[in-house]
C-alpha cells in the first residue's frame, strides 16, 4: 500500500507460480506540520476532582478598544439667532455661508432677509437655507433658517406663514422640536399691528403639536446662541407635573387687586411685565394652604416597623421575636397599601376622573 492505496507487488514466496494475489503493505504515517499559535494565547491549570490539573488554553481578543469619541447626538443642539439685514442676493449669501464657517451651530433662526419670494436652497457645504419672503411693497421682513448639513436628513417640515413668522419642524429621536423665527415690529409700530402680530403668533405656538418649543427673535440685531438639552427640558417637564396646583381664594384675590398699588409705565413691555407681577403677587397672597394627604401608613404599622428594627439591632433577642416583628409588620403594612388604594379609587370615581390613571 502506498499512501493508503494497495499496490499489486508479487511476494516472495509467490514469485514462482503463475497467479499472484494482492499484497498489502503497512501505511507510512507522517505527523502533519504544526498549527500556529493564535496570538495572545494564555494557559492555565485547572484542578477538576481528584485528578490531575488539565491545562486550558485562553483565548484573548487582539483587538484593540475603539476609543474613539462618540458622535454627539441630536439630543444636544446649538441654536443661533442673527439679524442678517438683506440675504436677498447671492453675494450675501455666499458671505453668510463663509461668516458660519468657524462657528458651531446647528440650526439659526434668521430675520430681516428682504428676500423677494420664498426659497429653498443647499449650499456649497451642504447646509440648508430656507427664506421667507419680504413684506409686500416694502423692503423690510423676512425670516428664514439655516440648518446645518448633519441635521438635514432631519427636518420634518417648515412653514413661512408671514414676513415676520416662520415655524421649523425637526425630529430629535422619538421627539420633536419646534422652532419659530419671529421678526416682532417696534415700539413705534401702531397698537393695532402688534396686537395683531401677537395674536398670529400666539396661535402660531397653539398650533404646533411638537414635545419642545423654541421661540427666536431678533434683538438689536445682536447674535445669540442657546443651547437645547432634551435630558434637562424632559426632567424640568416631568418634575413639575406631580406637583401640588395652588388653590386661590376668590375673595381675597378680589381685595387684593383692588388695595393693590398698580404703577404704570410709558413702555408697552415694562408696563406688562409690571401687570404680571402685580396679578402674581395677588395671587401668591390669597394661596389657600394645601390640605395635607392622609398618611398611607397607620400608627400600628409605623410601632412595628420600629419594633422591627429594635429587635434586630438588638443582640439578645430571640429568633422568634424577629421572626414574629417581621410578620406583624408585613401584614399591617399590607393591609394599610389595601386601604390607600381603595381610597384613591373612591376618590377618582367621585371626581369623575380616570380609575386607570389613579391606580
Amino acid at each position: 500500500m502506498c499512501n493508503g492505496r494497495p499496490s499489486r507487488t508479487p511476494s516472495p514466496d509467490t514469485e514462482g507460480n503463475q497467479t499472484s494475489h494482492l499484497a498489502t503493505t503497512a501505511p507510512t504515517l507522517r505527523p502533519s506540520p504544526p498549527r500556529p499559535l493564535p496570538a495572545r494565547l494564555r494557559c492555565r491549570s485547572v484542578q477538576r476532582g481528584q485528578g490531575r490539573p488539565i491545562t486550558e488554553q485562553l483565548r484573548t481578543s487582539t483587538r484593540t478598544p475603539d476609543r474613539s469619541p462618540t458622535p454627539r447626538h441630536d439630543r444636544d443642539l446649538r441654536i443661533c439667532t442673527l439679524n442678517c439685514r438683506s440675504l436677498s442676493s447671492d453675494a450675501s449669501i455666499a458671505a453668510l455661508e463663509h461668516s458660519f464657517e468657524g462657528i458651531r451651530y446647528d440650526v439659526v433662526c434668521l430675520q430681516e432677509t428682504k428676500a423677494s419670494k420664498t426659497q429653498e436652497l443647499t449650499l456649497t457645504n451642504g447646509a440648508r437655507l430656507i427664506l421667507g419672503p419680504k413684506v409686500e411693497k416694502k423692503n423690510i421682513g423676512g425670516v428664514g433658517f439655516l440648518i446645518h448639513p448633519r441635521l438635514v436628513s432631519s427636518i420634518l417640515s417648515f412653514s413661512i406663514l408671514s414676513p415676520r413668522l416662520a415655524v421649523l419642524r425637526i425630529r430629535l429621536g422619538r421627539s420633536s422640536l419646534s422652532l419659530l423665527s419671529i421678526y416682532a415690529p417696534t415700539s413705534a409700530a401702531p397698537l393695532e399691528e402688534r396686537q395683531a402680530f401677537f395674536e398670529e403668533v400666539t396661535s402660531a405656538y397653539d398650533r404646533e403639536k411638537s414635545h419642545f418649543y423654541r421661540v427666536m427673535a431678533v434683538e438689536d440685531g445682536c447674535f445669540r446662541m442657546i443651547r437645547l438639552d432634551e435630558k434637562i427640558e424632559k426632567s424640568w417637564r416631568y418634575s413639575r407635573r406631580h406637583l401640588p396646583r395652588p388653590i386661590i381664594d376668590p375673595t381675597p384675590y378680589e381685595n387684593d387687586i383692588k388695595s393693590y398699588g398698580w404703577t404704570t409705565d410709558p413702555d408697552p413691555s415694562k408696563d406688562y411685565a409690571l401687570f404680571c407681577t402685580g396679578l402674581k403677587e395677588c395671587a401668591r397672597a390669597a394661596e389657600v394652604p394645601p390640605v395635607p394627604p392622609p398618611p398611607r401608613i397607620s400608627d400600628r404599622a409605623r410601632f412595628w416597623i420600629q419594633e422591627r428594627g429594635r429587635c434586630h439591632r438588638d443582640p439578645t433577642s430571640t429568633p422568634f421575636q424577629k421572626i414574629m416583628a417581621s410578620r406583624c409588620c408585613r401584614a399591617f403594612l399590607k393591609e394599610d397599601i389595601n386601604e390607600h388604594r381603595i381610597r384613591v379609587l373612591m376618590k377618582a370615581a367621585e371626581e369623575k376622573r380616570s380609575i386607570k390613571k389613579a391606580k
